[in-house]
């Protein structure tokens, strides 16, 4: 897969200036600056609130006002190319940051504009990431053209086009009008699709529902979808959530799938979109428990309103370890599930079959522990550290306690979340003017020390 190529670093030449000239470039060159930034007290934690959880808790602390305080980081930095620098560092005090929230928010790319998202860059790592054809690169620029007025910064993207195409077999009026459709029904839904990922929070409870991606790909370089609905307590959170948290908690693991933080590290690791994905459905546990009153119905909404949202994600369909009881429960749903979608699922009941199935399309280092024995725990992709993919029946409310596992892996991600708002904190802004240029480029830099302290500077230019 190719990646767009590199921009060049501009070369700055030693300039003579006159003392005027020095006068002017010292008021220009701001060395420090003031970063507003909310500072967060240690929680008290009282006898009441040792009773709830800790989603409960940090909502209660986020209706209290916190006093807001100036942080003035000295950032007086002398960038010097290949010559002898001072590398001393000033220590500093390690400011309070956020705990770890379920689901990461969106990955970077939802944010971006119409220019960016149709920029030439980025189609060309769209064509490349689904190996498109010049045919099919001409019918994705000719859809481009007819949602130009279309406002939706989620549909109004090129990868997410090509999922229409692919659903229409090319057809570029008829994905049109279905992708239209389908931006008409998200903006006006009830559920939020657009902004259920940041805006909505699911009970503690549903942490229970074991779903998730993993870190690795299966053997073709799919990302791979596991949800453990057998080993899920579906009754107990439609008794006490209803059935419109169920159908709100499908959409939100789907949205985070396709558009969670997660696809950040997916991307930068593999250089590539995040395509199609390859589907685990583990039915060990299943039992009479899932099929009571009021649980096939929901199942059928959820099923129709996933399948006509969201065309073209999936690979294949591994469902695993099905008990005989799977016989009955499937006579009953398989209807619900499109023909085109049937074709894709594969089944292996418990024992030998489960796992030959999953080594046959997926090297067994990639899955957990609860999935296959001889994998290992702690391979969920980053925004899903807060799953128990143990599963079981949920606890008692006020009761939930968070396994040590997911606390690590909590704690983990709050690091990393650390780390990058460090980085970019003291990632000085620099503009530079090279002679016999009118352009000016604006940036930011890091510093890297290498041995017999040298310096070197490490810019990214601004689009």
């Amino acid at each position: 897969m190719g990646t767009p190529a590199a921009l060049q670093r501009p070369k700055i030449k030693d300039l003579k200036k006159s003392s005027k000239t020095k006068k002017e470039t010292r008021r220009r060159s701001t060395k420090s600056f003031k970063v507003k930034a909310e500072l967060v007290p240690p929680p008290v934690i009282t006898d009441e609130m040792s009773l709830v959880s800790d989603h409960q808790q940090q909502h209660r602390r986020q209706q209290q006002q916190t006093p807001r305080a100036l942080l003035k980081p000295s950032l007086s930095t002398t960038v010097e190319s290949d010559t002898s620098s001072d590398c001393n560092e000033t220590p500093f005090k390690r400011p309070t940051h956020d705990r770890y929230i379920r689901g990461g928010g969106y990955h970077s790319h939802v944010y971006k504009t119409y220019e960016q998202r149709w920029s030439p860059a980025h189609v060309d790592n769209v064509i490349q990431s689904w190996d498109m054809t010049p045919a099919q690169r001409d019918k994705l620029m000719d859809l481009k053209e007819r949602l130009r007025d279309l406002d939706h910064a989620i549909l109004n993207d090129p990868h997410q086009c090509v999922y229409f195409l692919i659903d229409e077999s090319g057809n570029v009026d008829l994905a049109e009008k279905f992708l239209r459709k389908t931006a008409k029904a998200r903006s006006t839904s009830p559920y939020q699709f657009d902004t259920i990922v940041t805006d909505y929070e699911l009970p503690d409870d549903y942490d229970y529902f074991p779903m998730c991606i993993l870190q690795g790909m299966d053997r073709e370089g799919a990302p791979i979808s596991i949800t453990r609905t057998g080993a899920a307590d579906c009754w107990g959170l439609y008794r006490r959530h209803g059935k419109e948290t169920l159908i709100r908690h499908a959409i939100y693991n789907m949205e985070l799938n396709l558009r969670g933080i997660w696809q950040d590290e997916f991307e930068t690791n593999y250089k590539r979109k995040a395509t199609q994905f390859t589907v685990i459905y583990d039915l060990q546990g299943l039992s009479m428990r899932h099929m009571r009153p009021g649980l096939i119905p929901t199942l059928g909404t959820i099923s129709r309103l996933l399948q006509d949202t969201y065309p073209e994600l999936i690979k294949r369909v591994l469902i695993v370890r099905a008990p005989s009881i799977f016989k009955t429960i499937w006579g009953i749903v398989k209807h619900m599930f499109d023909k085109e979608l049937r074709d894709l699922m594969i089944f292996a009941t418990e024992g030998d079959d489960s796992n030959q199935l999953l080594e046959r399309f997926i090297d067994v280092n990639v899955l957990p522990s609860c999935i296959h024995a001889e994998g290992a725990d702690g391979r969920v992709a980053r925004g899903f550290e807060h799953v128990v993919m143990e599963g079981g029946l949920i606890p008692d409310e006020g009761t939930y306690q968070t396994p040590d596992y997911v606390k690590l892996g909590r704690t983990k991600a709050e690091e990393e979340d650390y780390q990058t708002r460090e980085r970019l904190r003291n990632s000085s802004r620099v503009m530079i003017q090279p002679k016999q240029c009118k352009a000016v480029c604006k940036g930011s830099f890091e510093l890297a020390f290498l041995a017999g302290n040298q310096c070197k500077a490490k810019i990214q230019l601004d689009p």
